[in-house]
């Protein structure tokens, strides 16, 4: 199966799981800090939200990088 996995179909599922995984913790991230949206832009829910992207990107980036079988050098990020 992993052979079989074309670019275009790694990108679809890396969109999809770190948009899934990001709003999942944005909303875990949400509810443990007690965070209630206001009408303006506020840094504590900015500061969140992109904490929370991040850790999800690099998360699917680690999946990723097994799935290929790559290290997660070849993605860009040297954290091997």
């Amino acid at each position: 199966m992993r052979a079989a996995l074309r670019a275009g179909w790694l990108f679809v599922l890396f969109v999809v799981l770190s948009q899934g995984l990001n709003g999942a913790l944005t909303y875990v991230g949400f509810k443990a800090f007690g965070y209630q949206p206001s009408d303006g832009w506020v840094a504590r829910g900015f500061w969140i939200a992109e904490t929370c992207g991040f850790v999800a990107v690099m998360l699917v980036t680690a999946v990723m990088a097994r799935l290929t079988r790559r290290r997660t050098r070849e993605f860009g990020l040297p954290l091997d």
